[in-house]
């Protein structure tokens, strides 16, 4: 027993000397991690007035300009932010489809609909965003318009959208 605790002694004493001659140049000081610098979030948009499904989308193009986000280049992750960008949310409970659509010929004009259906309203089946843009000479994007409307889940009209109230 005495034996093994001699050679168990006498192996971290080896071990030790050998880190401590170590002629690897010497590790710089360890700079504690940069702060990351937070996205500028955008606030969401206004809601049209009833009987009108045109958003205002003065605001979010100002933002853009004065933000200058990653996402500006992308007219599709645009428009997502500008649907669901702001402060994190609860995940909501519906399925939502997002498409885009844009000219091969030109390049410079984009359609993004997003609907959201499985609300948890019983009287709105279904809720879209049609969301146009236009790009810019330096590659990124801004709204040129944007529109709110839903399908009813109930009354006369079950099968289009509309921007009137639902019953």
């Amino acid at each position: 027993m005495r034996r093994w605790t001699i050679l168990l002694i006498a192996a971290v004493s080896t071990l030790a000397v050998n880190c401590a001659s170590d002629n690897s140049p010497p590790r710089a000081a360890r700079s504690p991690n940069p702060t990351p610098t937070a996205t500028p979030t955008w606030a969401g948009y206004p809601q049209p007035a009833e009987g009108l499904g045109e958003i205002s989308i003065t605001e979010f193009n100002d933002f853009i300009q004065e933000a200058n986000p990653p996402w500006d280049t992308s007219p599709l992750r645009s428009a997502v932010e500008f649907v669901y960008g702001g402060p994190p949310q609860e995940a909501l409970p519906f399925t939502t489809t997002v498409t885009q659509e844009t000219s091969p010929e030109i390049g410079t004009e984009a359609t993004v609909t997003i609907t959201e259906e499985g609300l948890l309203d019983d009287a709105i089946a279904a809720v879209r965003f049609q969301l146009e843009f236009q790009r810019e000479d330096d590659g990124t994007w801004r709204l040129t318009s944007a529109f709110k409307d839903q399908r009813c889940a109930r009354g006369p009209q079950t099968e289009e959208f509309t921007v009137e109230p639902c019953p």
